[in-house]
């Protein structure tokens, strides 16, 4: 860092070094008219030789140019500006569009020449003009502002700093003028250059401490995002990336070491980072906490603010900057106020790491009110508004990766007991299993030799039934000659299953075995009662109802299923349908059958967009419908021809018999069921009698 500080011996300034006696005169009127007007306004001036580290108080005066129409002329020769004093918070005035000046008299008690570092400490200003008038020599002028090229700054230094001098025993008076679209701010110190190179090498440590962590953390999460693809992890580098940004930014780091050439970046990328601060951030949040599955509507209503605050920043270029940063930090403290109460509401319900964001949004939500109270110019400027959000955000950084890292802790643990728990379970069986094997095998093979016969005996009846004609002739044969020799089957199995019941859970070839008994068992059954239905054995109760209370009745058998297996079930019913004449009953038999149909084609597809959707509709001719769809595989055409055929299946273990029942059933009611060509998936229609009222 050089100092631009002029000799002591020769003053700078434009004098002429001319002998001729014109010269001269035009000199001493010049310091005349100067000592004058010095003597009026700064014969109590900040003395400048009381210390290394000065800072003004009730000498510093402001006065408002809401036009931007004063010259430092009009000021010196207007003796009817009404100067006034600063407030006790100090040079905060908020967001504003008007032109200040301030006024700071200085005098030199020493009597020898005392030089010093002027520093406006709040380096987003966008112009800032310095004039110093000394006794005795010509105006000095500074121009700086972050819409200016670093370079034009007389020191290389993230803030404002102006060399000046005062002769012994001198006065001055020091002016400044204030042009920005930022919070129009003027924190000033004197400094020597001794007590600004300590401050600098503090601030600078602490700064470089601030931003390692933030490195550190970045780093470490970044690691943990390649290991574990966690999206969580992924928005917290990034949100990580771009608080450190921001601040960076802020401070004026970001100006002096990244873009000193582009200042037109400075205020754009100012508010661009903080409203991607709060779409990262936000998104981590929604992503940790799982807001979208817990609070659908409060993540919706967090996307929400994100997007007015991104789309602030993209049109901050016609709607400026003071209205796109204010709108934003209103959206980041708004999410802040909601995400932190949310967060320990999730704790209480048994969400351990969530109180790490309870504290982690909690000192955020404090420091990011602070520093907008302070840029508002409602709270005073000093060191803990000015560095609340790095505090807050230090804070927060840390209470974040410890969230994570308990996160993956508690996963881990949860892991780890389970295994447990499966070890001594299985522990447990093996211990009972050695104990129960001579029973069980002589059981088994029982049971084994019971089911060969049974099974005998059904496919000997199932290859009678399919050559069948009628529908009275299977019926009346199956119905007589199976449920005897399957209730016997239903017997041994049962209390097989019973004896094991009463002395640990089945385990290994002998318990797979009974299940399988008992399973094949209600196979048969389930198609005996199918065929009861289809050939009329079971009595129709036949009466008016209501579509579609028997549809939502047919649905809620399935819903529960399709909910754990994560695929949608959207219903859509029509209302001011006519009422339909019929067995209702077995109309929600035909609507169960069709719904489980498609949930057996949807529950083995890759997860994603997985529906069932059911309608109720009048047709063209007015008769009242049922539609059950699915965005499944689809049926093949030559498929498709024998859906509706006895005993034809593509399910494993499948009776085929399910279709063509249900189809049976609708047709004997006077209504219809047929396949719809779909572009998709599969659709099945059910057109029913038409009927109008009871």
């Amino acid at each position: 860092m050089t100092s631009a500080i002029p000799s002591r011996r020769h003053p700078p300034g434009g004098h002429s070094t001319s002998d001729s006696s014109q010269g001269w005169l035009r000199y001493y009127k010049t310091l005349f008219s100067l000592l004058i007007f010095t003597m009026a306004s700064a014969a109590h001036g900040l003395d400048i030789a009381r210390g290394a580290v000065l800072e003004p108080g009730t000498e510093l005066q402001y006065l408002v140019d809401p036009h931007g129409t004063l010259t430092l002329a009009t000021l010196r020769n207007d003796r009817n500006l009404r100067w006034q004093a600063i407030p006790a918070s100090g040079p905060a005035f908020g967001y504003t569009s008007e032109v200040y000046w301030f006024r700071l008299p200085l005098q030199n008690s020493n009597r020898q020449w005392e030089e010093r570092l002027l520093e406006i400490g709040y380096p987003v200003l966008n112009q800032v003009d310095v004039y110093l008038q000394t006794d005795n020599l010509p105006l000095r002028q500074w121009r700086m502002g972050n819409k200016f090229p670093f370079a034009a700054r007389p020191f290389w230094h993230r803030n404002f700093i102006v060399p000046m001098d005062l002769p012994p025993s001198g006065n001055a008076t020091l002016w400044v003028r204030v042009q920005t679209e930022s919070s129009m701010q003027l924190p000033l110190r004197l400094w020597t250059h001794a007590a600004l190179d300590r401050h600098d090498q503090s601030s600078n440590l602490l700064y470089g401490m601030y931003y390692g962590v933030m490195v550190a953390m970045l780093i470490y999460n970044v690691l943990l995002y390649v290991g574990t693809r966690r999206r969580s992890y992924l928005y917290y580098v990034l949100w990580v990336s771009c608080i450190g940004s921001f601040l960076a930014t802020l401070n004026g780091a970001s100006f002096q070491y990244f873009w000193p050439g582009e200042s037109n970046w400075n205020s754009q990328i100012m508010v661009l980072l903080l409203a991607a601060t709060h779409v990262f951030g936000a998104h981590f949040c929604i992503s940790f906490l799982k807001l979208d599955i817990r609070f659908a509507r409060i993540a919706r209503g967090i996307r929400i603010l994100n997007g007015a605050s991104v789309l602030a920043a993209l049109l901050m270029p016609w709607i400026g900057y003071a209205l796109a940063i204010r709108w934003t930090m209103i959206n980041v403290i708004v999410s802040i106020a909601v995400i932190a109460p949310l967060s320990g509401h999730l704790w209480r319900l048994g969400f351990r790491p969530a109180r790490y964001l309870l504290i982690a949004w909690g000192f955020l939500l404090a420091s990011a009110v602070a520093l907008a109270l302070n840029k508002l110019g409602w709270l005073p400027r000093n060191i803990w508004t000015e560095n609340a959000l790095q505090v807050g955000s230090l804070v927060e950084v840390l209470m974040l990766s410890l969230a994570l890292a308990d996160d993956v802790n508690e996963q881990r643990r949860q892991r780890n007991q389970a295994r447990a728990e499966t070890f001594r379970a299985q522990q447990r069986m093996l211990r009972m299993q050695r104990r129960q094997n001579e029973t069980l095998e002589q059981r088994v093979a029982e049971r084994t030799a019971e089911l060969a016969n049974a099974n005998a005996v059904l496919r000997q009846y199932l290859a009678r039934m399919s050559r069948m004609q009628t529908t009275s002739e299977l019926g009346s044969s199956v119905v007589h000659e199976m449920r005897q020799p399957l209730t016997a089957i239903l017997s041994f199995a049962q209390a097989g299953l019973t004896i094991m019941k009463n002395a640990a859970e089945p385990i290994g070839k002998m318990g797979q075995a009974l299940e399988h008994i008992r399973d094949t068992v209600r196979q048969a059954s389930q198609m005996i009662d199918r065929l009861r239905a289809y050939i009329g054995q079971n009595q129709q109760q036949l009466g008016w109802f209501e579509l579609n209370r028997s549809i939502s009745d047919g649905i809620s058998w399935v819903r529960p299923n399709c909910m754990a297996a994560g695929i949608r079930l959207e219903e859509s019913l029509q209302p001011d349908l006519p009422q339909v004449y019929g067995d209702s009953l077995l109309f929600q038999q035909v609507v169960v059958n069709l719904l489980k149909n498609s949930y057996e084609a949807l529950v083995n597809q890759d997860e994603g967009t997985r529906c069932i959707r059911v309608e109720s509709l009048r047709c063209a001719d007015g008769r009242p419908a049922c539609r059950i769809s699915d965005n499944g595989p689809g049926i093949a055409p030559d498929i498709a021809a024998r859906l509706f055929d006895p005993f034809f299946t593509t399910k494993a273990g499948g009776m085929g018999l399910g279709l063509k029942i249900s189809r049976a059933i609708i047709e004997d009611s006077g209504g219809s069921l047929t396949l719809e060509p779909a572009a998709s998936g599969t659709s099945v229609l059910i057109r029913l009698p038409g009927t109008t009222t009871q």
